[in-house]
């Protein structure tokens, strides 16, 4: 929970995005990519309060429901995040990138089977996602199901030849199925590609 100083400041925050939004006459598109600009800049608190604030300007916006997911989940809040992905599907069930990202929660959890469900949905609806391929190759690998991983990894590097993940995560499966040298070497363009940025 909140610690009393953590609680006012967040509080406050609010209330100063909120007063300057309708200071400076901010509208809905503008408030969003205030929203988006704190997330680019990892603000995460600070755009949780202004995606909050689009959405009581409009509940239908579907954008602004998964920010905020994104934000809750990168501060932790997986079931907050999970709700709010739940409303971007249910207000739009043909973008990919709720489920992609409500897969990578259920991924989390150890709900495998929901998150394959919700990467397979991700990848029919874009194809051209590397993060539901690697998400669905991050569930295959923690089900010992690495071909299928290896075959979901070679597409998101396909698709993304910089993806340095996805290098990382085939480095350790071709290292468990012992092929040491093609190990080796994603795990040197991983390292290369630097991964941890």
């Amino acid at each position: 929970m909140f610690k009393r100083g953590a609680l006012s400041a967040f509080v406050l925050i609010g209330v100063i995005c909120v007063r300057q939004m309708f200071a400076a006459g901010m509208e809905e598109p503008e408030l969003l990519n205030r929203a988006h600009n704190l997330m680019g800049q990892k603000n995460y608190s600070d755009a949780l309060t202004c995606y909050t604030d689009v959405i009581k300007l409009n509940p239908k916006n579907m954008m602004a429901y998964y920010g905020r997911a994104l934000a809750y989940q990168r501060l932790g809040q997986t079931q907050k995040a999970f709700d709010d992905y739940n409303e971007a599907i249910t207000l739009n069930p043909g973008w990919g990138y709720a489920y992609e990202g409500r897969g990578h929660i259920y991924e989390k959890i150890g709900q495998y089977s929901q998150a394959l469900d919700d990467f397979n949905k991700a990848i029919s609806l874009d194809p051209k996602s590397k993060l539901a391929w690697f998400g669905r190759a991050l569930v295959c690998t923690k089900q010992r199901q690495f071909e299928k991983a290896l075959n979901d990894l070679n597409q998101a590097i396909s698709l993304d030849p910089k993806f340095a993940l996805a290098f990382s995560l085939r480095a350790v499966i071709n290292k468990k199925l012992g092929h040491l040298d093609l190990a080796r070497q994603d795990s040197e363009k991983a390292k290369a590609l630097d991964y941890t940025k």
